[in-house]
């Protein structure tokens, strides 16, 4: 059973903000807490979806070989985005893996639970619907990355999306948690790429802070650097190399 200080701070995250209490214990009734070390699967390109995922702590990296020996990283969810619904929702295998890029804790509700609830309850569906579309507006986002935005670029728009909507002139700091690998790969360029994107950077406020940590000076500086200055251009909402697997430990925990 979920404890009920987690129930609480379910709250705060789409799609479960909003919804009848009924219906929200329905999809906890069977749903479990997964502790995962720092590169432990979660799930596995080609299997079956058998949940859908809420990060609660950490970040979740979702990986693709493309039958390839490589792996690469098309996507990070961190604290308070929901993943893999589609293909728990269609019935469909994973398209992807997903492993853990820092320790975490994800909730695992099951994807049958999952989908009677979206076909009992219209405000989970309209939820869900936003969710899918804010991550529809990611993938086009990414797209437009690798289309037309050089590598600084391509940070300065995913900083900007890590640092939420504000577009006030307060300093914003960010951790970086993630493996600089992880992280490049997303960005669909390599590690000393990402380096060198990182000093270009501080021409337009962005400076580092400790191991892991971003500061961004002014949002409206880079984001006038990142999408040459439009005033109505702005980044999606949040939602959200190598990249091997450990054998890490992974536990599970009704909550």
């Amino acid at each position: 059973m979920i404890a009920a200080a987690l129930r609480r701070r379910l709250d705060a995250f789409r799609p479960f903000s909003g919804l009848p209490a009924s219906t929200r214990d329905r999809l906890l009734a069977g749903a479990t807490v997964e502790a995962l070390t720092r590169g432990t699967a979660l799930f596995r390109e080609g299997e079956q979806a058998e949940s859908v995922y809420l990060v609660l702590e950490g970040s979740i990296g979702l990986a693709a070989s493309a039958e390839k020996p490589e792996t690469t990283i098309v996507e990070i969810f961190r604290k308070g985005e929901i993943f893999l619904a589609p293909a728990a929702i269609l019935r469909l295998p994973n398209l992807v893996s997903a492993v853990a890029l820092s320790p975490a804790r994800v909730l695992a509700l099951p994807a049958a639970v999952f989908r009677e609830a979206l076909d009992r309850d219209p405000a989970l569906a309209r939820a869900m619907v936003d969710v899918l579309a804010r991550h529809w507006r990611v993938l086009v986002e990414q797209v437009k990355d690798l289309k037309l935005r050089s590598a600084p670029e391509r940070l300065a728009v995913y900083l900007l999306r890590l640092a939420g909507a504000s577009r006030g002139e307060r300093p914003v700091q960010i951790d970086l948690a993630e493996p600089r690998k992880a992280l490049a790969a997303r960005l669909n360029m390599r590690p000393e790429n990402l380096s060198r994107a990182q000093v270009l950077l501080r021409a337009h406020g962005v400076t580092s802070v400790g191991k892991t940590g971003v500061r961004i000076a002014s949002l409206a500086r880079l984001r006038a650097f990142a999408y040459g200055g439009s005033a109505n251009a702005g980044p999606p909402p949040p939602i959200e190399s190598r990249a091997g697997f450990s054998r890490g430990r992974r536990r599970r925990s009704p909550g």
